[in-house]
């Protein structure tokens, strides 16, 4: 936040008064965002409603049409798989793979 004392505002009255007038336009535009956001949780409720869909799915999917970025999407998810499939996979020279299998039967030691 900006320190008080170091504010430096114009002499000129007409251009305080255009200040004025910014921060009005200013905080009734912050106002119209926060009636949207509002709106916007409104319609993801909406859906969990009406299609099952929870809402903060529906948001990244919105989110996604709305930005036109699915192929930046798909892009992020194959580097995100990449990463993870090269960190599981890493191993020392000589290292034994770990058993990871979730369908073996821990309890049961035939």
């Amino acid at each position: 936040m900006s320190d008080v004392a170091t504010i430096v505002l114009p002499s000129n009255p007409a251009d305080l008064l255009k200040l004025k007038g910014a921060f009005k336009e200013f905080s009734n535009s912050k106002t119209r965002a926060a009636a949207e956001g509002a709106k916007q949780n409104e319609i993801a409720n909406r859906m969990k409603e009406e299609c099952g869909i929870r809402p903060e799915d529906f948001r990244v999917l919105a989110n996604m049409y709305h930005g036109g970025k699915r192929d930046e999407f798909e892009a992020k998810k194959d580097n995100v798989l990449d990463a993870y499939d090269k960190i599981v996979s890493t191993k020392l020279p000589g290292q034994v793979e770990e058993r990871t299998d979730p369908e073996v039967d821990l309890d049961n030691e035939d």
